[in-house]
């Protein structure tokens, strides 16, 4: 289950990473956005979050239907508090006018956080700015603290055994 405060963490304004592997195990990773906990799990399923991905993100949406692991990792860009979750995807469909709204909203509001924080240019940012992506349902395996430190590694969740 996932707690309230790693809910909040989760589908803020930090930057969203997300790695898949190959089915050779080569990884690959992209930039994803908009992340929302559909369902914290409980005793009777895991947790499921989803999260949009550029559609131009082509090897991360192979990895996707070829092994269907994944791991998104978020990360507050001012004070880089960071949690990673593991699992597998549960699937990825076209994503709806109200995800293109929320994909400009969250890449707008992380972009304006680098700039603030690490005085990045926007012109620079701007390279980033997605264009189409799909949806991504994730059932979620397992949570990482991954913010540096002596505790990077260390298990927020216990591990749910997914279907």
């Amino acid at each position: 289950m996932l707690e309230p405060s790693l809910v909040e963490h989760l589908e803020s304004d930090g930057t969203l990473l997300v790695g898949t592997v190959d089915a050779d195990g080569i990884p690959e990773a992209a930039y994803a956005w908009a992340l929302a906990v559909l369902d914290p799990g409980d005793s009777a399923g895991p947790p499921v979050v989803r999260f949009l991905v550029p559609e131009r993100a082509t090897r991360t949406r192979a990895n996707l239907a070829t092994t269907g692991r994944i791991a998104a990792t978020v990360t507050d860009v001012e004070t880089l508090v960071s949690a990673q979750l593991k699992g597998r995807v549960r699937g990825v469909e076209p994503s709806t006018p109200a995800d293109g709204r929320a994909c400009r909203r969250r890449f707008d509001a992380v972009m304006a956080n680098i700039h603030e924080v690490e005085g990045t240019a926007i012109d620079v940012l701007e390279r980033f700015r997605p264009g189409p992506v799909v949806a991504v349902t994730m059932a979620v395996e397992e949570v990482y603290d991954q913010t540096p430190g002596p505790v990077a590694g260390s298990r927020l969740a216990p591990t749910v055994e997914t279907p």
